[in-house]
């Protein structure tokens, strides 16, 4: 790897590699990409939605694990983790705990273990597991002394996106959400259900 590195630093030196060049056509492919995903899924309207909602709130709508939770939302609806009992409960529930955990012990980073395991134990117990909460906790822990900024980040944010979900789902091609059996096919048309 070194030496692959080295030989690239020459060509570079030498004008062999553009990276100008380089980065033009990374940008045109990732403008590519993006229009393959987005425009032509019309996923534009959810992105709009959190994006407004951010804006409207002055919150960081954006937070990691609300990304990975909107992958399961709009691309695995029937799954059991997509729910929204199991997506509102167990964020509010890791927020609870994170928040609580960051309070009596604010600055200790040795006790963000015990509180992911606390907040994933709580989940399991009360049947409203997202792993996406799990890393919660964490952040918690990390923003010490703004709790009341994360909870109320989160509950707009998840509420916003299953807001979101609910409308996305009902459009055409439709799509059974919430879904009645957790655990469905992911793709199961209005009016066909699974044996």
């Amino acid at each position: 790897q070194l030496e692959l590195v080295a030989a690239l630093d020459v060509a570079v030196e030498e004008g062999a590699i553009n990276l100008h060049g380089v980065f033009h056509d990374l940008d045109a492919r990732a403008l590519l990409v993006v229009e393959q995903l987005f425009v032509k899924r019309n996923d534009v309207p959810r992105f709009l939605a959190i994006g407004a909602l951010a804006y409207a709130t002055s919150l960081p709508l954006l937070l990691a694990p609300l990304g990975a939770t909107a992958v399961i939302l709009f691309g695995y609806p029937g799954s059991a983790l997509a729910q929204p009992i199991n997506v509102f409960g167990a964020y509010l529930l890791a927020t609870i705990i994170g928040v609580t955990t960051a309070v009596a012990f604010p600055g200790d980073w040795l006790t963000t273990a015990p509180a992911v395991g606390l907040s994933l134990f709580a989940m399991q117990t009360l049947r409203i597991t997202h792993p996406h909460a799990g890393a919660i906790p964490v952040l918690a822990l990390q923003m010490t002394g703004h709790g009341v900024a994360l909870f109320t980040t989160l509950l707009i944010g998840c509420l916003g996106m299953l807001a979101i979900a609910l409308v996305v789902h009902y459009l055409p091609p439709r799509r059974v959400y919430p879904a009645p059996k957790p655990g469905l096919p992911v793709q199961t048309p209005v009016g066909k259900q699974t044996p």
